[in-house]
Parts: C-alpha cells; structure tokens; sequence
C-alpha cells in the first residue's frame, strides 16, 4: 500500500501520504492464529489502574534495566506520521490489560525517525510501521517479531509466546515447526528474506493444520516472498492459502501482499486472475470483519479491496468501498476521546474523501486538525498533499512550509520533496535551487542510517545541478 511508499494494509510504509487512492504495494504483518490462546502469564483478577509506562528512545537503556531485572524487552518501532501506530498508541497500548506483563517485560517505543534511535533501525528490520519487537536483554537476540497493525490480544499472545520461548529456549528441538518459525522471525528481523521465507515454508510444511502458529508462519512467508522479489511463489502461497490466515488484521494484510506479488506476474491475464481471486476473499473479509479488528484495520481492507477493484476497472465497485471506508472512518473519529486519538483517522479519511472527488472535506477536516494540534506536523503536511493533487500550489506551499517547522529526520526530507513539486509547478527557480540544497544536506546527513541514500544522493544532486543550470545566481 506507494505514492513514494504507502500504506497497504493495516501497517504503513514511510512516505508523505498521498491525496488519492495509492497503489498496493506494501509489505504485510506476521501474525499469530487470533483463536489461539493466550499463555505463559496468568491474567490478574482485577484491571490494571493504569497502562503501562514505555521508555521512549532509549533502547539502551531499556535493555539495561532488562538485563538487570531479568526481563525481556519489547519495542514499539513506531512514527508520528502512521496512522496505524496512533491507533496502536491510543487504542491498544493504552489499554492497562498489558500491565500484567510488567513484572516480566520492560516497554519501550522507538521514533524510527529520530537520530537516537539510528543504531536500532540499522540493526532490525522495520519494512513497515509500527513493527513490535520482544528482544532478550542480554544479547539483544529476537524472541517475538511482529511488523504491522495487531490487536491487544495479539500483543498478548506475542508476548506470552516469547516469554515462553525465553524459558524453554533449550528445550526447543531442532526442526521442529517451533524452532523454524523462530529461525524465520530472526533471520526475517535482520532483512535474510531467502532465508526467512525457507524457514516459514518448513514451519508450514511439518505442523498440523490445527497448529495455532501457523497463521503466523504464513504471513511471515508471504512476506518474506514479497521482500526477497520471488513474484511466483509469493502468489502460489497466496492461492493457496489466503483463506487460512486468522488474526484482525493480517487476512486483509495477506490478500495485499497476494495482490502485490502478482504485479510480478509476466502476462495480464494471471495478473487478472490473482485479483480477482483475492477480491472475493477480500470481500469475505469486509462483510464479515475480524472479531478483534479496529476500525483502522477495517478501512485499512476497504482500501485494500477498492485499490483491487480499480485494478479490475470496477470504478463503481471502487467508489461503493469508499464511501463504506468514509462512514466507518467518520464514526471512529467522532467516538475518539480527543483530537490527536481523533487525528489516528485523518489519512484514511483525506484518501476516501479524495477519491470520492470531496476534496474541500478534506482540506476542512485537515485545517481543523492543524488548529486542535498545533506543534503536529502531521496535519499541514497532508493538507499539503492534497492542496498540491488540487493544483492550489499556493497555500500547499504555505501548509508545506508549516510542516517542515516541525519536522525532522527522514520524514523532513519527503516534505522537501513534496516542497520541490510545488516550486516546480509555481515556476520558482530561486526558491527551487534552495529547497534541493537543503534536501542534499538532508541526505548526506542521513547517509549513516539510511541503506537509500546514496541513490537518494546521486538523485538530488542531479536534480539540483539541472535546477542551479536553469537558474544561476546573478553575478554580484
């Protein structure tokens, strides 16, 4: 689910958010079977007090208390700008149910986008936000893997899993579906896609059908299928096993990476086929949602199965998934318990709004939420975007400008981007020179944490040497 890189399902992909409909080419979520129970940590008589308490961008020192405590530490790899993170945040981690885990587990989030937190985003793979993390404390090694949207019993079962794998660890036989699956979260944690898909294969092939993990071992393979670019395979598993997978979000999330793999097919008609097959499912799926699901996870298959039917030139089918995905989006929002839980719904609801040609809703709903969050750069940034699929290059320019006085990190140099198009459009050469100066500073800062930046690097620098040629200073 890009426009640069876009949401596909219930998880996002870094990029300044688009205005219309993106196309589905996302990475999905490993999940865990939602009927499977959960274990390991007996749940307390009464309800927690309150939530639980993170340790925000201090990995370090998160694995520090760990260690010394003799707990696990989990991660919440997260950024301000996706929207499954805020729904995560507000309406999963929020929930004190998941105190029960702290005499065991030290909590922390991880700002993927901030400079003190470089370290951990090179050395674990974080494809798509927010990806959850159990890590062992002494070694950092990974127990639990889980990139993309879950529920708060999928958290629980992800952490009651990995504590339990931290008590039998040595137990664990070799070749055993356990011990395969946990080989692909590693290598899969760490960007071996071969090697992850190979290892989820041999977890499905050697358990039972009734095996509670298998759910989870499938979405780690497709993903892993999807990530190592073997289009065939990827779709072989999607066929056969789409109806299989089981969570809130991840039968949604499983179709989205089915459809994306089959972009990689070599004629139409299998293309076809492929998306008319996981249209079905996906529309299995909408009539009948997932128990634990939150309204971001449904919208998330409403964009989904509308992007699927685009695919197919179904625009009638397409524009009915919108207006279903608007009224339940709008729904959410107004039960939110203030403006920033509020704000978890913006993105869905700019895109819905724009493909139903209600571009003005958008810029309403988008103007509201910049005054009620002032210091968010969130707000003018999609403001900014669809002003500029508007052509209103103007006041996309002032909303931009608003964003980037709040921005920072590799999320700035999206909206300098962003900025560039409308400089561009508006036939400012001086303004543009400066702008792609100050994405090429960007870059080279970023050139440390950040495996795209030199062909960023090489990217920008053309573009400003085409820009200062076109543009030269006037002589003094």
């Amino acid at each position: 689910m890009l426009w640069a890189g876009l949401m596909l399902f219930a998880g996002c992909s870094p990029a300044v958010a688009p205005p219309a409909p993106p196309p589905t080419t996302a990475p999905p979520v490993a999940t865990t079977s939602a009927a499977a129970p959960v274990a390991s940590v007996p749940a307390s008589k009464e309800t927690p007090a309150a939530p639980v308490g993170f340790i925000e961008d201090d990995v370090n020192a998160a694995l520090t208390r760990a260690k010394a405590d003799g707990k696990l530490v989990f991660v919440d790899a997260w950024a301000p700008w996706c929207h499954t993170c805020l729904s995560m945040k507000h309406f999963v981690f929020s929930d004190p149910a998941l105190s029960r885990f702290s005499d065991q587990v030290v909590f922390a989030s991880v700002d993927t986008d901030r400079d003190e937190n470089a370290d951990f985003v090179q050395k674990y793979a974080i494809d798509v936000w927010p990806t959850l993390f159990v890590l062992e404390a002494k070694k950092g090694e990974v127990l639990g893997y889980w990139p993309g949207s879950a529920s708060l019993r999928e958290v629980e079962k992800l952490l009651s899993d990995a504590l339990a794998v931290a008590e039998e660890q040595s137990s664990v036989a070799p070749g055993t579906p356990l011990a395969r699956l946990l080989a692909g979260k590693r290598a899969q944690a760490h960007q071996k896609y071969a090697e992850a898909a190979q290892a989820y294969e041999q977890a499905v092939r050697g358990a039972p059908a009734s095996w509670p993990r298998r759910s989870e071992a499938l979405v780690g393979w497709i993903q892993s299928l999807h990530r190592a670019r073997r289009a065939k395979e990827c779709v072989a598993v999607g066929e056969k096993h789409a109806r299989e997978v089981t969570g809130a979000a991840q039968p949604a999330d499983f179709c989205a990476l089915w459809l994306s793999c089959a972009k990689g097919l070599s004629t139409e008609a299998e293309k076809k086929a492929v998306r008319r097959a996981a249209t079905e499912r996906l529309e299995e799926i909408v009539a009948s949602p997932p128990a634990d699901a939150s309204a971001d996870d449904i919208a998330d298959a409403w964009q989904i199965l509308a992007n699927a039917r685009v695919d197919l030139g179904d625009k009638k089918g397409a524009r009915e998934a919108h207006e279903k995905r608007i009224a339940l989006l709008e729904a959410a929002a107004a039960k939110a318990p203030d403006p920033a839980a509020a704000a978890t719904y913006d993105y869905g609801r700019a895109v819905s709004y724009m493909a139903l040609g209600q571009g003005d809703k958008a810029i309403a709903m988008l103007e509201q939420r910049e005054r009620e969050i002032p210091d968010s750069y969130e707000p003018p940034a999609r403001l900014a975007s669809v002003l500029v699929h508007m052509k209103r290059w103007d006041a996309a320019l002032g909303a931009v400008n608003r964003a980037l006085a709040h921005a920072y990190g590799p999320r700035k140099l999206d909206y300098l981007e962003l900025k560039e198009r409308i400089l561009r459009a508006q036939g400012n050469g001086t303004a543009l020179v400066e702008v792609l100066e100050q994405q090429l500073a960007g870059w080279q800062e970023q050139a440390g944490r950040l495996k795209s930046t030199p062909k960023e690097l090489s990217e920008v620098k053309a573009r400003l040497e085409k820009a200062r040629a076109a543009n030269p200073k006037p002589k003094p």
